[in-house]
């Protein structure tokens, strides 16, 4: 059973691994799960006294000392390597948090006196932890239903078996170190790259939302039906959701909207009905609203198809789990 967790491998701070899914969780994990249990996106009636519970705010003003205490070793020792050897070329996030604090110029000047500036370690925490918090779930739940539909199509996996071989070599154990030395081979699996993005059009567990304001009104589109074209629908009061899953399984935007076929992203006919609309594919939203972490998140899954998928042949073995428990 394929069921990954938060992995907390933070190449944000210094390549530091904590191996959580090979033993015991951290207090770090423990602390960053228990935050998100107790995070609320829209207070009202139903959960206000919940909400305000002070056991509640307790825990949060707990778990952030755990997560500070936790990642400030790791960010000081980066800021020290960093003074010594101003031309590292391992760029993490500490590192551009401590280029923008210099300037931004490209190398780095930091002194000392940056390891106990409460403000730069509350900055650099706060963008860690945000990354942590919006990418380890979805990450890991992408890439289970990743591997649930290749379980599904044996001939889509046969052939990202066959692009493995040929791009990272027949021997599926020198996999992790041929990528190690040249990393540049990830971005050569075009058919891979294919198959991720099509399971996240398939399966989009993502989307995003914001609060409805006075004066933000929504309008029905043309052609949406009697009473609703042209009518201008407020949103305060309302959570305003972006709907990503419903764009990537419509009929007039995809041809076999509801079928698995990764060859729409290989193709450049621009007559080719299978090819994607422009702006269609939205699991990391667009422009200003596009992901940050999204580059971060191709790579990581890549590697996982790269170093699993000729290893193992995953079934789905959820009734069994079931039956279990």
């Amino acid at each position: 059973m394929l069921c990954p967790d938060l992995n907390m491998n933070l190449p944000y701070t210094r390549n530091e691994r904590f191996h959580e899914q090979a033993g015991k969780r951290s207090a770090m994990s423990v602390a960053l799960l228990d935050t998100i249990s107790r995070m609320y996106f829209y207070v009202h009636i139903g959960n206000i006294i919940s909400y305000l519970s002070p056991w509640r705010h307790f825990k949060l003003w707990r778990n952030y000392r755990i997560l500070s205490k936790s990642l400030t070793p790791f960010i000081q020792e980066r800021v020290v390597e960093l003074k010594q050897n101003q031309q590292a070329t391992n760029k993490t996030l500490v590192d551009l948090i401590v280029q923008s604090q210099d300037g931004g110029e490209g190398e780095c000047a930091t002194g000392s006196a940056l390891l106990f500036d409460n403000d730069f370690l509350n900055v650099a925490i706060g963008q860690i932890t945000t990354f942590l918090f919006a990418g380890h779930d979805t990450t890991a739940t992408t890439i289970c239903w990743l591997f649930h539909l290749l379980s599904q199509h044996p001939k889509v996996l046969a052939r990202v078996r066959a692009e493995h071989d040929a791009i990272l070599g027949p021997d599926t154990r020198q996999a992790a170190s041929t990528l190690k030395e040249n990393p540049q081979l990830l971005n050569s699996l075009t058919y891979t790259h294919a198959v991720l993005k099509e399971s996240m059009r398939v399966h989009t567990n993502v989307g995003s939302m914001r609060r409805g304001e006075p004066g933000f009104f929504l309008v029905g589109p043309p052609g949406s039906g009697p009473g609703c074209e042209g009518k201008r629908f407020p949103t305060e009061g309302f959570i305003v959701w972006d709907g990503t899953f419903a764009i990537h399984r419509d009929p007039e935007l995809w041809h076999r909207a509801n079928e698995f076929v990764p060859e729409r992203f290989l193709t450049t006919d621009e007559n080719d009905l299978l090819r994607p609309p422009k702006n269609a594919w939205r699991f990391f939203e667009l422009g200003p609203r596009g992901c940050i972490g999204q580059h971060l998140a191709i790579v990581e899954i890549k590697l996982v198809m790269a170093l699993v998928a000729r290893s193992f042949d995953i079934e789905c073995a959820w009734d069994e789990w079931d039956h279990n428990r």
